[in-house]
């Protein structure tokens, strides 16, 4: 706190230095080392205060100081005044009401929301004001006559009428940009004056809604400046932000502001896990699933309009949809559909991020970030759980933007965010919504995390609704910001049942059902050129905006909010200075149709970029400075004081001379008839409504709305009649409510003292009517329930349950659990089925799905399955399927559910008795067979001998050579030559018997014997024939080697009768997906006489590693070290590639690569005692072919390759294997390794017969 504070202090000093020395380049570089690097996540975030520190304001607001913080409309006023940087300041109503106090030169509008206290003196400054080319903005009704000169209201109040009917707004005249004939707002009443009670020269800037003779916004222009007035009771929060502000504007001619210009588009929900389901209306247009259409239709033609519009998108990755908040934290979601065996989200994760997009981080899963549903220990182990994966993944640096799910999240997640994520330096929440629960967020430092910037998102969807045009354009006017996101599935959301788990407490996101691209069956065209229609339109508006993602979007919000601004006006120009910037700078100016030619002279004169926005009676003018200042030219009139004694003449004609007199006298006998009459009504036994309606009209007159109502309340609380209560509807035509709680309270009270059941009934329903919204809904359920018990009808019933249902009632699971299923509820079951599937209360999930027929057994299988509550869908299933015993659809869905509980016998009965005639029954037919070749050999043993006739002849067949190849016992011969030159240097013979256990462990027992050759060209004692008889025993942990992780281990004793030799070997491998790597030992003397005779020993250790990318690009790696019993050793390492360039079947021929190194300790190139060079490399190419019927049965492969070579200069090598099974008990190996080559070579054959033993 105290470095925020001293770098505060700081900035003043400097600003302060920088003003009196004109030094504004020194100020920009020190300020933007002290404060504007906001690269670290660990530095805080300022907005600049500086529009509030000047000593000439441009815009000021008029209110009593003691109230001024909780005033809606200054504070909305003042964040105004921070966005658009125009010096602001408050006037206290004891300043404006002293005689001495003069309205600062420098000020060009006042806001006015209450006049109640501003004196008559006051009132005529305020007149002197306009008249001089001043303007006010007024923002709600006044009842004050002497205001009513200023907001052209006529003189004699007898022509006065007022409106309780007019409601909403209706956008004319180019009130914001691109919204003519736009309604919002439209249940809003505004209680105010009818068009008759002004005077005809003043002029309507918007209507209501439903009746456009109403003015809502109206001007007087007087002398030479102009009143806006609000003739609405509407209380200006937030969402009437942007109306305060183009009435401000309207005021502020040749003001020039700044903007950001920037737009940018999220995609919420991408990359992320998507089911491979097919949903209308995607299903009718294209007839594909979830996730083909995003990933070959959507994510592709988000790519095109990307490069229309120059779009950098802001992709908001989630990686699971289960509500799950407690660890571990998995990615099986993520991970579930996969291509090529990568996860599907993954690789479109890649290609975003190849088309250089933001990936932002929208969380864990969807589950957002509160404290109700998380823990911070729990948020943490979500958010390093995320921070893992995207690293593993390699998906860059760690993400500087989060987007709260569905726009939640309170302070604790915030918090828990900061602490975890600390990359994190852009809140994304909404721009609307409640504060704590993550909306209302301005474009500033978020409240909970000032590290943290926040970015809120403003509207949302393919298409604008008029609520959400308002937002975007009237937004847009003072921020030059448009934050919208869009979800891969919006187009889903269409106007269905199926989709109310998904909309939440939102509206549907495809509201009219529109397609994506072609037109619907209403002629509307789809979301996609929608959207573009859009963007167009948007770039068309504004010319100088810019899409791009939220690390520069806001980044640039960030500056302009951090920097100050400073006005300067002289006779003949209005400039705009950035004093911590010297760069470019876009802005915006209104200008009116009078004065537009003048402004833009100068910009074409001065060549600055510029384009023209209609606006009101004017136009809105786009700029763009190469530096840090814009200079306009003046357009504000000069001041006449001869047209500004006129204006005061002439009010004081109107009011001062002619009203102010009859008034007088009028007052005086009006107060003490006033006064007689209450002390009257207190003092009487009876109530008298003739009085009191007599005594609400004499308050009126006198503006003493609240000691009325205050009275009225007085006398119910000492009397509680219904009578007294009734009357509070007839005085509020004369006098209306003083707020809405005093609205309300009255109605409460006519209903708890009505005399009859149906009038309470009526008093009810009046009140449901006018006040049930969100903020109410604890006395809406209450009154709805006592609907119910007053006239318990099905429709009042399905009212109270419904709105019970669909709002956040206080123990709403206790009222819907206690509810019996019935009948009575037949159009709500669907929607509380859907309610108690949420809350995972199954048991009552499936009695409410029972009452209606909208929810097929589909639907109830899948929340089961999904809810892995298996006994309950077991059961279920069950009974259902004994009363509906043709349904093959829940058949099959059933089967496929047992499959994926890893339960086969039973996923096999049910399909199994699916009709063979039912179009279910083949695909599932086919599946159920491919997972049959995958479960356990005692499983299938069994099947085969069942011969059920489910399974296919060909499955049948292939199963069952691989139950025999893997099962029995067997008998082997097999022979090894391997060749020295054109010699034979040795001949290896085996026989041997192998027996299977249980588990399908492998021992084997072989007789060998061995013939070893003297080496060619050497006369040594040593180097003579040898023939060799041994026994060796093997074993293997499976026969195929098919499985995860194999292994094997041998150890031979052989003699030449004179001495005793021995082998020892072992070896692992592991095999999953498209990788096999496996390592080996083994020890044994080298094969040649010499060797032999000279007892030299081979020790080799090799390494061999196989992968497979995308079932195409094959890599092979070997590396093999040989240490031989002399002191010699070798090391050699191998890497081959290969490519299939031609499939056919079971065909494949692939072109190849193969490169090899090797080391060793001595030069034996003679070959004895055996082969060795110091040093070599060699590498070449060369074709494959390879046939793969099935490995049980055969498998060819063939290859030819020529190399370059250290050694040799080149030579020529080719290879082959052929394995093939005769009948089922005869299987035949052969493989072999020939050389062509000038030096030394070796050469190997191996052929083998293996007979397995019924």
């Amino acid at each position: 706190m105290k470095r925020v504070f001293l770098s505060a202090k700081t900035t003043i000093i400097i600003l302060v230095i920088s003003l009196f020395t004109g030094n504004y380049g020194s100020l920009n570089e020190e300020l933007t080392n002290r404060m504007s690097d906001n690269s670290s996540a660990g530095n805080e975030f300022f907005t600049s205060n500086f529009f509030l520190e000047t000593s000439q304001p441009v815009v000021s607001f008029l209110s009593e100081e003691h109230n001024i913080k909780d005033n809606s409309v200054y504070k909305n006023l003042r964040q105004l005044c921070s966005y658009t940087k125009l010096p602001f300041s408050s006037i206290s109503i004891n300043n404006i009401n002293n005689k001495e106090y003069s309205i600062p030169t420098s000020v060009k509008t006042i806001c006015i929301d209450r006049t109640v206290t501003i004196s008559k003196p006051a009132i005529k400054k305020l007149i002197e004001f306009v008249a001089n080319g001043g303007s006010l903005v007024v923002t709600n009704i006044v009842y004050d006559t002497h205001f009513n000169y200023l907001l052209g209201l006529k003189a004699n109040e007898e022509e006065h009428s007022y409106n309780n009917n007019a409601k909403g707004f209706k956008l004319t005249n180019q009130f914001i940009p691109n919204t003519d004939n736009t309604n919002f707002y439209e249940k809003g009443a505004h209680f105010g004056f009818n068009k008759s009670s002004f005077n005809n020269d003043v002029e309507v800037m918007i209507t209501a809604v439903n009746d456009t003779e109403y003015p809502v916004i109206l001007k007087s222009s007087i002398g030479l400046g102009k009143v806006i007035f609000f003739n609405s009771s509407i209380e200006i929060s937030k969402y009437e932000r942007g109306l305060l502000f183009t009435s401000l504007l309207s005021t502020l001619e040749g003001v020039p502001y700044p903007v950001a210009n920037v737009t940018t588009i999220f995609l919420d929900d991408f990359p992320s896990p998507i089911y491979d389901l097919k949903k209308e209306p995607i299903k009718s247009e294209y007839n594909v699933t979830n996730q083909e259409f995003v990933n070959n239709i959507w994510w592709p033609d988000m790519v095109s309009l990307s490069k229309k519009h120059d779009i950098k998108y802001t992709a908001t990755i989630i990686f699971d949809y289960e509500e799950n908040t407690i660890p571990p934290f998995s990615f099986k979601e993520w991970e579930r559909t996969k291509q090529n065996n990568m996860a599907v989200p993954h690789i479109v994760t890649k290609d975003l991020l190849a088309n250089n997009h933001e990936l932002a981080i929208h969380g864990y899963n969807h589950v957002s970030l509160l404290e109700k549903d998380w823990s911070k220990e729990t948020i943490g182990f979500a958010l390093k759980t995320v921070k893992k994966k995207w690293k593993l993944n390699n998906y860059g640096e760690l993400p500087v933007s989060y987007i709260p799910p569905s726009n939640h999240i309170d302070k604790v997640g915030v918090q828990a965010l900061k602490a975890n994520l600390p990359s994190i330096k852009y809140m994304c929440s909404v721009y609307t919504g409640e504060k704590e629960m993550g909306g209302d967020r301005e474009y500033e430092p978020e409240p909970y995390a000032k590290n943290m910037f926040g970015f809120p998102r403003v509207t949302s969807g393919y298409y604008l609704d008029s609520d959400k045009r308002y937002l975007k354009e009237s937004t847009y006017l003072f921020t030059g910001i448009w934050s919208h996101f869009i979800h891969p599935d919006d187009v889903y959301q269409i106007p269905d049942e199926s989709n109310s788990k998904t909309r939440g407490s939102f509206s549907y996101r495809n509201e009219p059902e529109l397609n994506w691209k072609k037109d619907n069956k209403k002629g509307l065209k789809g979301m996609l050129p929608t959207f573009d229609e859009i963007l167009q339109n948007h770039s068309k508006t504004y010319p100088f905006t810019k899409y791009t993602d939220v690390k520069e979007a806001g980044r640039r919000v960030a500056d302009i909010r951090l920097n100050s601004y400073k006005h300067d006006v002289n006779s003949d120009y209005y400039s705009v200075t950035n004093l911590n910037r010297n760069k470019n700078q876009d802005w915006f100016v209104y200008v009116s149709s009078f004065q537009k030619g003048k402004v833009i002279d100068y910009l074409q004169k001065n060549k600055i970029q510029y384009h023209q926005i209609p606006l009101h009676n004017g136009v809105l003018i786009g700029v763009k400075t190469q530096k840090n200042k814009i200079t306009i030219p003046m357009v504000s009139p000069q001041r006449n004081k001869f047209l500004t004694n006129q204006v005061l003449a002439s009010y004081d004609a109107l009011f001062n001379k002619k009203v102010d007199q009859k008034e007088a006298k009028k007052e005086l006998s009006l107060a003490q008839k006033t006064n007689l009459l209450r002390t009257k009504l207190f003092t009487s036994n009876n109530y008298n409504e003739d009085d009191w309606k007599t005594y609400v009209t004499y308050c009126s007159w006198q503006q003493k709305e609240k000691q009325f109502w205050y009275d009225l309340d007085t006398y119910f609380n000492e009397n509680k009649q219904f009578e007294i209560a009734n009357f509070s509807d007839e005085a509020a035509k004369t006098i209306w409510y003083t707020n809405e709680k005093d609205s309300r309270k009255w109605l409460v009270r006519k209903t708890e003292l009505a005399p009859s059941k149906d009038l309470k009934i009526s008093f009810i329903k009046e009140y449901i009517k006018k006040y049930n919204s969100e903020k109410n809904v604890t006395d809406i359920s209450k009154k709805l329930k006592e609907l119910v018990l007053l006239n318990p009808t099905s429709e009042n019933k399905t009212n109270y349950v419904s709105y019970v249902l669909w709002s956040e009632v206080p123990n709403k699971d206790q009222i819907l659990y206690r509810l019996k299923p019935s009948k009575d509820y037949v159009t709500l079951a669907k929607e509380i089925t859907w309610y108690f599937k949420d809350k995972k209360y199954y048991d009552k999930m499936l009695a409410w799905s029972d009452v209606t027929d909208e929810i097929p057994i589909d639907t109830k299988l899948y929340w089961l399955f999904e809810a892995k509550e298996y006994t309950l869908l077991d059961a279920y299933f069950k009974e259902y399927i004994s009363k509906n015993p043709t349904d093959d659809l829940a058949k099959k869905i059933m089967s496929q559910m047992y499959l994926e509980r890893k339960d086969f016998l039973n996923a096999w009965k049910i399909a199994s008795a699916i009709n063979s005639n039912s179009k279910e029954y083949e695909s599932l037919r086919k599946q159920l067979n491919y997972e049959f070749t995958i479960q356990s050999k005692k499983l299938q043993n069994e099947f085969i001998k069942a011969k059920d006739i489910y399974l296919f002849a060909k499955v049948r067949d292939s199963i069952e050579r691989v139950l025999i190849l893997e099962g029995k016992n067997s008998i082997t011969f097999s022979s090894v030559i391997n060749t020295d030159r054109d010699n034979i240097a040795s001949f290896e013979r085996l026989a041997t018997y192998s027996m299977v256990t249980d588990n399908l462990n492998v021992h084997s027992i072989s007789a060998t014997n061995t013939s070893v050759s003297a080496l060619q060209g050497n006369n040594s004692v040593e180097n003579v024939d040898k023939e060799l008889y041994g026994i060796e025993y093997k074993f293997e942990s499976s026969r195929r080697g098919n499985d995860k992780l194999n292994y094997h281990a041998r150890t031979r004793l052989e003699t030449d009768r004179e001495n005793y030799f021995y082998h020892v070997g072992a070896g692992v491998n592991y095999n999953v997906d498209n990788t096999f790597i496996s390592a080996e030992y083994e020890v044994a003397p080298v094969k040649n006489g010499a060797a032999y005779t000279k007892n030299i020993y081979k020790n080799k250790v090799g390494i061999y590693a196989e992968k497979n990318f995308k079932n195409k690009l094959n890599a092979i790696a070997y590396v093999e070290g040989n240490y031989y019993s002399d002191n010699e050793k070798n090391l050699t390492s191998t890497l081959s590639l290969s490519y299939p360039v031609f499939a056919y079947g079971s065909h494949q021929i692939r072109p190849a690569l193969e490169g090899t190194y090797s080391v060793g300790s001595a030069d034996l190139r003679q070959g004895f005692p055996y082969w060795m060079v110091k040093e070599r490399l060699f590498g070449g190419g060369g074709l494959q072919y390879q046939l793969n019927t099935d490995m049980d049965k055969t498998f060819a492969f063939v290859d030819a390759m020529v190399f370059s070579d250290s050694y040799a200069t080149y030579f020529t090598r080719f290879r082959g294997q052929v394995n093939f099974q005769l009948q089922k008990y005869f299987i035949v190996n052969f493989n072999g390794e020939l050389y062509l080559n000038d030096q030394y070579y070796s050469n190997s054959f191996n052929i083998g017969l293996l007979y397995l033993i019924k």
